[in-house]
């Protein structure tokens, strides 16, 4: 059996989702009371109990900035170890430019295709558009807010479900 894999979106997710990106700011929240990946230490400690847990990024970060400066964000914000779980990105730089349009269920699924996950999946996002009904069990829907504590146990339940299974029970 494949190691469980967690597809991760970064805003809305780690943390609020109004993030922006300017020359001269860089990349900022537009909630001065708020931080980036404020809620990744939270991650981190969730999936401490599941060592065999990978990340694949499915983020605008990527195509943004690029893989390994998300992944640097990722590492800097919360460790070196949770970096290491990192093994790949929805987006790579030989996708073309209609890779944009699709949902971002579209993007995963075929990730999950090429990567022959079958069931081992799950993702932590806040776009819910496009994913069909028998999908939803595998989407951990943060609506914007970033990692909250019901997230966290709703991640934890299916992890462990996962772990022992493979895939979701039916």
């Amino acid at each position: 059996m494949t190691a469980p894999v967690i597809y991760l979106d970064f805003d809305g997710v780690l943390h609020w989702d109004g993030v922006y990106r300017s020359p001269t700011r860089g990349i900022y929240l537009d909630d001065p009371d708020r931080s980036l990946f404020e809620y990744l230490p939270e991650l981190v400690r969730a999936l401490a109990p599941f060592p065999q847990v990978r990340i694949v990024m499915s983020t605008s970060w990527v195509p943004e900035l690029s893989y390994s400066r998300a992944v640097n964000h990722l590492r800097y914000h919360g460790g070196r170890a949770f970096a290491s779980r990192v093994i790949g990105s929805t987006y790579h730089s030989g996708h073309t430019p209609r890779w944009r349009e699709q949902t971002r269920y579209g993007q995963i699924r075929a990730d999950v295709t090429r990567r022959l996950l079958r069931d081992n999946w799950l993702a932590l996002d806040n776009d819910t558009e496009g994913w069909p009904p028998h999908a939803k069990w595998h989407l951990v829907d943060t609506q914007d807010c970033g990692l909250r504590p019901l997230d966290v146990d709703r991640l934890l339940e299916r992890l462990a479900v996962l772990v022992e299974h493979g895939g979701p029970v039916r």
